[in-house]
C-alpha cells in the first residue's frame, strides 16, 4: 500500500489520468451509449475549443513573423485541434439528425485530412526533438501511410465484393 501511496504523490498527474480512465470506462460499462457518448462527444468539443484557444494566441505571431521551427508545430496543434473541434461538433449534429449521408460526406472527407494534415505537421516539426526531424517519424509516416492504404483497401474490397454479390 505504501508503494501505491508514494506512486500518486509522485505522480498526481498521471494518477489522476489513470482514475479518469477507469471512471469513464466503468461508465461505458454500465450507463447506455445513447448517453455517454453524447458526453464523450460533447467534453471533447470542449476540450479541443480551449486547446484552440490555449495556441491561437501564438497564429497571429507566427503569421506576421515566422519565429523558428516550433511553428509548424504550433500550426500542427491548430490544425489538429481545429479539425477535432469540427469533427465533435459534425457527430453531435449526427446523432441528433440521424442523417446517413452525413457519414460520407465531403465534409467530413475535408474535417479528416485537415486533422491527417495537423498530425502530419506534429510529427515532422524539427522542433519536436533536439531541432531536427527523427529519421524514425519519417518511417514511421510511411509505415503508417502503408498500413492505411492497406486497411483501405481491405475495407473497400470488402465492400465491392458485397456489391457484386448483390448486383449478381
Amino acid at each position: 500500500m505504501a508503494a501505491v501511496t508514494e506512486f500518486l504523490k509522485a505522480n498526481g498527474l498521471l494518477a489522476g489520468a489513470l482514475f479518469y480512465m477507469a471512471s469513464v470506462t466503468a461508465g461505458l460499462a454500465i450507463l447506455p451509449a445513447d448517453i455517454t457518448f453524447p458526453i464523450l462527444h460533447a467534453m471533447r468539443l470542449v476540450v479541443s475549443v480551449v486547446l484552440i484557444i490555449t495556441f491561437a494566441r501564438a497564429l497571429p505571431l507566427i503569421v506576421r513573423e515566422p519565429r523558428d521551427q516550433g511553428s509548424q508545430l504550433i500550426i500542427g496543434i491548430l490544425f489538429a485541434w481545429s479539425a477535432e473541434v469540427m469533427i465533435s461538433a459534425w457527430g453531435l449534429a449526427w446523432r441528433i439528425s440521424d442523417q446517413s449521408w452525413m457519414l460520407d460526406s465531403p465534409v467530413l472527407g475535408a474535417l479528416l485530412a485537415l486533422k491527417i494534415m495537423g498530425g502530419t505537421f506534429h510529427v515532422t516539426s524539427p522542433r519536436a526533438l533536439d531541432g531536427r526531424v527523427p529519421r524514425r517519424s519519417w518511417l514511421l509516416l510511411v509505415a503508417g501511410a502503408l498500413i492505411a492504404a492497406l486497411m483501405a483497401g481491405i475495407v473497400i474490397g470488402a465492400r465491392w465484393s458485397t456489391f457484386f454479390v448483390e448486383v449478381m
